[in-house]
């Protein structure tokens, strides 16, 4: 009654005495053994034993005396996993070489039963092995049975998980970790997760449950994701408009006599507002970058004298209340010397208002026990859309600036443009040869707009006064006898003569028409109300063009042309609208706006057609013969719009710093013009003939006649059909006549807090092919969630399932490869790491010295490396010609062609000239900001703000690069396993289901019709075992093949889907032939073969028709008799001990 039970497997083995014979590499050995039977050892019943066995553990070393035992971190080789002199010794100790527990051996019955019985002891492990002390025999135990007296004295410590014994504790895992996995990570403490298994369970259905489950049973932290947070939601984006502050370190000023530490600062005032510097004053010496995370305070002014009863009171101060907020981040900003820190505010985080020259005080997030101090500036805020207007005919390309009587360092640029009509089209050169009814070529390329159509209306021109100029030349003038002489009106002065006019004066100018009393339409449909000359008269210059279509969405005007007309004859077809056509002896070409099989209208692009051409399509490749051609020569004629691309809206790039009166936004004024002769010069001052407005001059749209003028003064005189003034560049000479123009002026606010023009946090609500998905109630849903983990789903999915998923939820998983890369940090040697390596070495590093033709890339990535804080991207510059680049220059690349403003341009610590430069949005290339990058190499030239010149050395910033700029994304995606079936595209071919609905020999087995003898048949295609080695037709009798080693000397081939059978080889190993072929075998057709086609070898097995298929089994009554449903077996589980056997139903392939 004191003793236990050991029942033990894998008893140890022991080193034999072979005989001296034996066969070097032999696999059954030739033991010398015994004349008698080993009473011992069943299965080594006769076999001797060295005396001076080896016994190694898993370290490779020889294994030390039993006593001491050998350390618990060595394990013994499986293959010798088990040792002994001899079969265990009554009454020696032995020792568990996991739990360390030892015992003494009463009784061992190794021979018959494979057991010890040993003296009680609990600690021993199931599945450890023993050793005996003495004896040095081991085995491995497999149960244990307590002493029964034992039992009954320890009964509640049973019941203690850490004390009971291993059998016990299998019980307990059944009754509370039914739904843990058994098998967990190594280092795992049953015991203690036992213990502590409430709290996975209370976490299921959780982020956190699910995170310790994968610590449990994987040892991996995973991450949860939720594929709804991808899932597009219309009106879901979240619009951020950041509010910032501009902050100094503050200075010393002159306050107010009654200001004491209890109402704060309350400041003698300039008239403009300014506060009065000391003549001492010092900069404070706050650090203002350790602001961030901290909360801002202005504290409330208590200044009586503003407030009623005081003085001041109603005198237009503001009073000053606390206000607070808190600081997401600080960029640091120097402004003409001083130091400027821009302040952004955390969202919802403001409280009450801050006031221009005052302090903000918060406690330094380095250092709790010291307050820092700044005083707050005032700013540009935000662009004044309402009291804003602004000539048409803008791109977003050009330049504003700021102007104001004081403030600085504000930056602008262009956000969007209206769109508008074109209603009318002015006629610059005549030209001639055109005739009325010829349409017009509208080129909308980069417009945005469309619909405009127009056509020649009148030709030849109309009926103009014969003395020209008839404007005050019809006075009533003195009778002839008292003198020449006009009579005036009373309030005329000596420059301005007031003339008493007849009744029916007709002051026209010299480019007025005399027009019919009443709007008239002729037969030829085209409106108009000029007098023209007669049909034939004239050399058909343009004299009116009529719109037949307004053109509508314009924020450019189109390019207009007047079109030409082929006759033509035997076409070979009609041609296709918008096709070029070439002709044969000019050259010249058109493209295509109407046609039919007798007449052509084009768009001229490049020389002149003449009758003798013939002309081809570019894309139709019809022909035709032309006749005639039909098209006048030298006419240009332009596009007017109404309220065409004016500026809807500015974005503050730079909110500046001490703005406090009227913020002027400078900008351009257009003016659409004719008449331009010579070229203007840029910067130079154009004036008006007339008027004696001024303008200083900055580019001309050639395309369009629009000329750009800054820094207008005054007011220019405009005019229909050349009525308008001419205006003359003072250095070039060069004129130009105004036909019409909107004047500029753009207005900014100023103030404390501003606000950025706003931008989406996130992608929400945008459709994007890479990031958003449409909901399709499976992956993308409200209730699904993705498990990504460096172990497939496979692993872990049903214990997943039954341990901590949440019921309702579609559980997929992920195969977080970055998991894996990160054990790379731990790895010592790089064998098996090919394909990272290669990339490290050949890609980057290759790309650093220059190795690789990977472009582009930079030779030397750690020169010239700077990334601003505060203004982001940033050129090396060399040869910057004449000086300093200004602030707000337009910066254009001379091989790129891309453009940005100048920021700054500044000397850093290193000596490196760098400018740094705001992208512009991207004109007529789609995706800007930023969409045509600047070359490193390239010269550059800056206009508007300063004219100079410089070349880029190299390009810094999240625009530039560090090794190589790469341009396409890959991605890698594998379908979750739970997404099968049609609607994903992820099924199994439906029309090959046979395949899996029984085995590959019952499919072929169906297939087939051939006999072997009297014996059913079908074809077995190994695997492909060598090639032929040279083309062949579909009748040859002998095949040449690259080996012959595994083909028979006689038998069936296959090549594509061809069979031959051959009856012989050529050799029996290496290259050779086979030989005696009969083409076509087995019903299949003959066929030409290329070189290195596959060879198949055919094999016949038995046909398996007939043979047994799957077992469906049909429970249809309980044993009673009564019909169960399914709802029977789930609902009421006393039924399922109940059930009758079933009724099997053998199906097989027919």
């Amino acid at each position: 009654m004191e003793s236990a039970e050991l029942k033990l497997t894998t008893l140890g083995s022991v080193d034999s005495i072979i005989s001296e014979s034996q066969a070097v590499g032999a696999t059954t050995l030739n033991y010398i053994i015994f004349e008698d039977t080993n009473l011992y050892r069943g299965g080594e019943i006769d076999k001797m034993l060295l005396q001076d066995y080896d016994q190694f553990w898993r370290d490779g070393g020889l294994a030390p005396d039993p006593d001491p035992p050998p350390p618990t971190t060595d394990v013994l080789l499986p293959a010798v996993a088990a040792r002994s002199t001899g079969a265990f010794v009554n009454g020696e100790t032995i020792v568990g070489q996991t739990s360390r527990a030892t015992a003494i051996v009463r009784v061992e019955d190794i021979n018959a039963n494979s057991r010890l019985f040993i003296s009680s002891q609990n600690d021993f492990v199931i599945g450890e092995q023993i050793i005996g002390s003495t004896s040095n025999a081991s085995g491995v135990i497999s149960d244990y049975t307590a002493n029964p007296v034992q039992n009954i004295q320890q009964l509640m410590e049973y019941a203690d998980v850490d004390d009971t014994i291993d059998s016990f504790f299998d019980q307990f895992k059944e009754a509370f970790l039914r739904t843990i996995p058994r098998d967990l990570t190594s280092g795992v403490n049953e015991r203690n997760l036992l213990k502590n298994i409430k709290d996975l369970y209370r976490a299921k259905g959780t982020r956190k449950g699910h995170e310790l489950f994968f610590r449990i049973l994987l040892n991996e932290d995973i991450t949860l994701s939720y594929p709804k947070t991808d899932m597009i939601r219309p009106s879901d984006g979240q619009w951020s408009e950041d509010q910032i502050l501009r902050i100094t370190k503050g200075d010393d000023t002159i306050l107010m006599e009654d200001t004491t530490d209890s109402t704060g600062d309350i400041f003698i005032l300039n008239e403009d507002g300014g506060q009065v510097m000391t003549q001492d004053s010092v900069e404070g010496t706050s650090d203002l970058l350790k602001l961030v995370g901290q909360e801002i305070t202005q504290r409330a002014i208590e200044d009586i004298s503003i407030l009623p009863g005081g003085v001041y009171y109603d005198k237009g101060f503001s009073i000053i209340n606390e206000a607070t907020a808190l600081v997401d981040s600080v960029k640091g900003f120097k402004f003409g010397g001083q130091d400027v820190y821009e302040l952004v505010l955390s969202n919802g985080s403001l409280d009450g208002t801050f006031a221009t020259g005052h302090t903000i005080t918060a406690t330094s997030n380095a250092n709790p026990d010291l307050t820092i101090s700044g005083k707050l500036v005032s700013i540009v805020t935000s662009y004044n859309i309402p009291d804003s207007s602004s000539s048409q005919y803008f791109a977003v390309t050009d330049t504003l600036g700021f102007s104001a009587t004081n403030g600085n360092d504000a930056g602008a640029r262009i956000e969007s443009l209206t769109s508008g009509d074109v209603r009318s089209i002015i006629v610059d050169s005549e030209g001639s040869g055109y005739s009325i009814g010829d349409p017009i070529s509208v080129n909308n390329a980069n417009t945005n707009g469309s619909a405009l159509t127009a056509q020649i209306s009148v030709v030849n021109g109309g009926i103009a006064p014969e003395a020209g100029d008839l404007i005050g030349e019809w006075g009533i003038e003195l009778e002839t006898n008292t003198g020449p002489g006009d009579v005036l009106l009373e309030d005329s002065t000596g420059s301005v003569s007031n003339y008493v006019e007849q009744q029916e004066a007709y002051n026209m100018n010299a480019v007025d028409h005399i027009i019919l009393e009443d709007y008239t339409i002729f037969s030829d449909s085209i409106t108009g109300d000029k007098i023209v000359q007669d049909a034939g008269t004239g050399n058909g210059e343009i004299t009116d063009v009529v719109i037949t279509s307004i053109g509508e969405g314009y924020t450019k005007t189109p390019i207009l042309t007047v079109s030409g007309t082929l006759t033509i004859s035997s076409a070979t077809g009609l041609f296709t609208i918008g096709e070029t056509i070439t002709g044969s002896n000019s050259t010249a070409t058109g493209s295509v706006m109407s046609r039919t099989l007798t007449k052509v209208v084009y768009k001229p692009l490049t020389g002149v057609f003449n009758a003798s051409d013939v002309i081809t399509g570019g894309t139709s490749a019809y022909t035709a013969s032309v006749d005639s051609v039909a098209i006048g020569t030298g006419a240009t004629i332009y596009a007017k719009g109404t309220g065409v691309g004016e500026i809807r809206d500015v974005t503050i790039l730079d909110a500046g710093v001490h703005y406090t009166d009227t913020v002027v936004v400078t900008g351009f004024t257009n003016f659409l013009c004719t008449n331009f002769t010579g070229v203007f010069v840029a910067g130079e001052t154009v004036t008006g003939q007339t008027s004696g407005a001024t303008g200083v001059f900055e580019s001309v749209d050639a395309d369009r006649n629009i000329l750009k003028l800054s820094n207008v003064t005054g007011t220019f005189t405009a005019g229909h059909e050349k009525s308008g003034e001419t205006v003359e560049g003072f250095y070039s000479s060069a004129t130009a006549v105004i036909d019409s123009y909107k004047s500029t002026s753009l207005k900014a606010n100023h103030g404390t807090l501003g606000e950025t023009s706003g931008r989406f946090l996130n992608e929400d609500g945008f459709l994007d092919e890479r990031t958003k998905r449409i909901q399709d109630s499976y992956y993308y849903q409200d209730y699904s969630y993705v498990v990504k983990s460096s172990n497939s789903i496979n692993t872990w999915r049903d214990q997943l399932l039954a341990s901590v998923h949440p019921a309702g939820w579609a559980v997929f998983g992920q195969v977080d490869i970055s998991t894996v890369v990160q054990s790379i940090a731990n790895i010592t040697s790089i064998t098996g790491l090919g394909p990272i390596m290669k990339v490290i070495y050949t890609m980057l590093l290759g790309r650093r010295l220059g190795t690789t033709d990977q472009l582009p890339i930079n030779p030397t990535p750690a020169v010239g490396v700077h990334d601003p804080a505060d203004y982001g991207n940033s050129f090396r510059i060399s040869g910057s010609t004449p000086g300093p680049i200004t602030k707000g220059a337009l910066i254009t690349g001379d091989t790129s062609g891309a453009t940005a403003t100048a920021i700054l341009d500044t000397t850093n610590d290193h000596g490196v000239n760098l400018l740094y430069y705001e992208l512009l949005a991207g004109g007529d290339a789609p995706g800007a900001p930023g969409s045509v990058p600047f070359e490193a190499g390239e010269d550059i030239t800056m206009t508007g703000a300063y004219a100079g010149t410089a070349t880029i050395v190299n390009i810094h910033g999240l625009q530039g690069f560090r090794d190589v700029t790469l341009y396409r994304y890959v991605k890698i995606i594998k379908p979750p396993v739970y997404m099968t079936g049609d609607k994903y595209g992820f099924a199994p071919n439906l029309g090959d289901a046979q395949r899996w609905k029984f085995t590959e020999g019952m499919v072929s087995s169906a297939n087939s019709s051939r006999t072997f003898g009297s014996m059913a048949v079908y074809p077995v295609y190994l695997n492909m075992l060598t090639t032929i080695t040279s083309a062949i037709n579909d009748a040859v009798a002998t095949i040449p093949v690259a080996a012959t080693d595994n083909l028979p000397t006689q038998g069936t081939i296959k090549l594509g889907t061809e069979e031959i059978t051959y009856t012989g080889r050529s050799s029996a190993s290496g290259a050779g032939n086979l030989t005696g072929c009969t083409r076509g075998a087995n019903s299949t057709t003959p066929a030409s073969h290329l070189i290195n086609a596959n060879l198949t070898l055919v094999r016949l097995a038995r046909s398996q028709t007939g043979a047994s298929g799957y077992r469906l089994s049909d429970w249809a009554t309980d044993e009673r008799g009564v019909a169960l449903t399914i709802g029977d077996i789930t609902t009421y589980p006393q039924r399922r001990n109940y059930i009758s056997p079933p009724t099997e139903i053998t199906i097989w392939k027919t």
